[in-house]
């Protein structure tokens, strides 16, 4: 069925209901349920008319993916939960120089970074960033 002429068949039945309530009057026991028929009546006609404006496929939102500097910037304000991130970014830079590491495997620091006080941690860093440096 066409949804203009549901739709506006539907309306037919508001009115008629909306009418037999009016007619009603004060006698409650009919007049409440014809109004309450009519308000559904009223809004199914108004869900019909609507329907085909409404947007039913998901919208293709740009998946934003940070600069791997600015998430590491913020790792160093996250505290310890942060270091770990840091420890992940040190290692894979060591592993993507492609030049080899000096060590046989990881230290305990990089297994466990949130485990030693900040200023160890951040001598930690600077003592492997300025190896890898020294290497390239």
């Amino acid at each position: 069925m066409n949804p203009d002429t549901l739709g506006y068949a539907v309306l037919g039945v508001a009115v008629v209901l909306g009418a037999a309530a009016a007619y009603a009057g004060t006698n409650e026991v009919t007049a409440v349920p014809l109004a309450a028929g009519a308000a559904v009546a009223g809004a199914a006609f108004a869900a019909i008319r609507l329907a085909p404006r409404v947007r039913t496929e998901p919208v293709a939102r740009p998946i934003y993916e940070p600069d791997p500097l600015v998430a590491l910037r913020a790792a160093f304000r996250e505290g310890a939960i942060g270091r770990q991130r840091i420890a992940q970014a040190i290692g894979e830079l060591e592993r993507s120089s492609g030049l080899g590491r000096t060590r046989a495997g990881p230290d305990e620091i990089e297994r466990h970074p949130e485990r030693v006080s900040a200023p160890a941690f951040r001598t930690w860093v600077e003592t492997r960033l300025a190896d890898l440096e020294r290497r390239t």
